[in-house]
């Protein structure tokens, strides 16, 4: 009997898909509670067992004292906490690998803001040993309020791009963000008081089609001025 042998084509990894968001604000109050549980936007309203949670954190700190942000809940990786040139606007970015019994909620801790913004975004089909596919790139920038995040280069194909931002202000308050032109926008959280500034933060994603990524600064109204300053992150997180 003649045997033919298949040899069978490698299997293609399931494209990452945005699960959802959620995002808090406060005034006042350090920490910030972010249902994960109740999600909108994506493909699902919960976080679920082996989804990434990816968690930016901002205040607008009080002065120009540099502080260190934190997340409350335990098992998040933190990957990015700074200060904007000027010092008003504290950020953290960080993510989580759900396990089997998902968490409910994500803490995150300003430590030391009056106005406080934090956006978590999931993400289901991120690789369980490298999410992320390169190092993240970040930036800093003063007298605006229109973050631009670097570039950044994957290096595997079905990456997705996740650009993230904050900016504060002390005497300025505008709007919230608008995605950078070509990226969609996953998330976006305000927080201002008429007399006394303003911290918001934003997540916009893009599927990479390859070489180097340069995302567009963040829109929405901007500000010009000493008191406002901005920080941005760029990441690559990698298919199962």
């Amino acid at each position: 009997m003649l045997h033919h042998c298949l040899r069978s084509a490698a299997k293609k990894a399931p494209p990452i898909e945005f699960v959802g968001y959620c995002s808090a604000v406060s005034v006042g109050a350090n920490t910030l509670t972010l249902a994960i549980n109740s999600l909108t936007g994506g493909v699902d309203t919960a976080a679920r067992a082996d989804d990434l949670v990816l968690v930016i954190g901002s205040s607008r700190t009080v002065g120009t004292a540099a502080y260190n942000s934190s997340m409350v809940t335990s098992g998040y990786t933190e990957m990015l906490d700074t200060s904007a040139d000027y010092k008003y606007e504290q950020t953290g970015v960080y993510w989580k690998r759900m396990g089997a019994t998902p968490d409910a909620s994500a803490v995150f801790d300003s430590y030391n803001g009056t106005y406080a913004t934090a956006v978590a975004t999931v993400w289901r089909g991120v690789n369980a040993v490298t999410p992320m596919d390169v190092a993240l790139s970040s930036a800093t920038g003063r007298t605006t309020t229109t973050p631009d995040p670097p570039s950044i280069t994957p290096v595997t194909s079905g990456a997705v791009i996740v650009a993230l931002c904050a900016s504060g202000s002390y005497d300025y308050h505008n709007g919230a963000f608008s995605a950078p032109s070509g990226m969609t926008l996953r998330g976006a959280a305000y927080s201002f008081s008429a007399s006394s500034g303003m911290s918001k933060t934003g997540v916009a994603s893009v599927l990479w089609t390859g070489g180097a990524y340069d995302p567009a600064a963040f829109t929405g109204s901007n500000t010009t001025s000493v008191t406002t300053d901005w920080v941005a992150a760029t990441i690559a997180l990698r298919p199962a």
